[in-house]
Order: C-alpha cells, then sequence, then structure tokens
C-alpha cells in the first residue's frame, strides 16, 4: 500500500475549497458571496504557490482589485455589474481544481529552439512527447 500523500491544505481550508469547487460553478451577484469566495481562493492560490505551484500571474492583482471593487461598492449599484467578477472567479476556480485534484494535467511544454521569435515564424511546441506545429500570428493580424 503506498503512503498517502500530505494534503498542502490544513482541514478547514481543504473544507472551504471543496465548498467553493461545487458553489463556484454557481454565478452569484452578492458582495458578500463573492468577497467569502475570493477570501477562499486567495489562500488557496497561496497555499498552492507555497507547495512551487505555479499560479497565474494575473491572478493575485486580479484578487486584489476585486476585493477593493466588492468592498468599496455602494449599496445601490446593480448587482449584474458584480457577473464579471464572479466570472473570474469560476474561471480560476475551475483552473486550480484542475491543478489540485491532478498536478500534472497540464503537462509541460517545450519549444523546439530558443528565442527570441520574429513574427510570422513557424516554431514547434512539444507536450508530453506529441509536437504540434504552431505559427506565430503576424503582428498585423492581431489588429
Amino acid at each position: 500500500m503506498r503512503a498517502q500523500k500530505k494534503d498542502y491544505l490544513s482541514r478547514e481550508l481543504r473544507g472551504r475549497v471543496e465548498k467553493l469547487k461545487v458553489e463556484a460553478a454557481a454565478p452569484s451577484e452578492t458582495p458578500a458571496v463573492l468577497v467569502g469566495r475570493l477570501q477562499t481562493l486567495w489562500e488557496w492560490v497561496n497555499a498552492w504557490a507555497l507547495t512551487g505551484g505555479k499560479v497565474p500571474v494575473d491572478i493575485p492583482a486580479g484578487i486584489a482589485t476585486w476585493f477593493r471593487l466588492l468592498r468599496n461598492a455602494e449599496p445601490n449599484i446593480a448587482a449584474a455589474q458584480f457577473r464579471p467578477i464572479s466570472d473570474q472567479i469560476t474561471r480560476y476556480t475551475h483552473e486550480f481544481k484542475l491543478l489540485d485534484e491532478t498536478a500534472d494535467a497540464l503537462g509541460k511544454l517545450a519549444l523546439s529552439k530558443p528565442g527570441p521569435y520574429r513574427s510570422g515564424d513557424y516554431v514547434t511546441f512539444d507536450q508530453y512527447g506529441r509536437s504540434a506545429d504552431f505559427r506565430w500570428l503576424k503582428a498585423a493580424d492581431c489588429f
């Protein structure tokens, strides 16, 4: 019998994370609910980072901004204004759920040659031994 890997989350945080995994799938436009979800997501992201896990570069600033928006929201603001925050919480919860339950789910990515790359160059991305050729977008294609 293999030894079980120690959970990187405290028992209390694991309970909140499991609850968030379920509840975040249902959108909310209630600031108090969203603040609670953000708090759990923030603690979860930090615990993940302390294990050496990669954190999307935009999530720390995003969470800080969303906290400020929710805490400083006027009482008469339309609830629909909070939907984008709810959608982001759902997105990040889904991503971290995937990482939490299958740590190597996203795999490793390697490039066939080191950069820098010019717009229009061909580069091969290798993931788990499979290759896929992608053409980088030309700058003109982006506008």
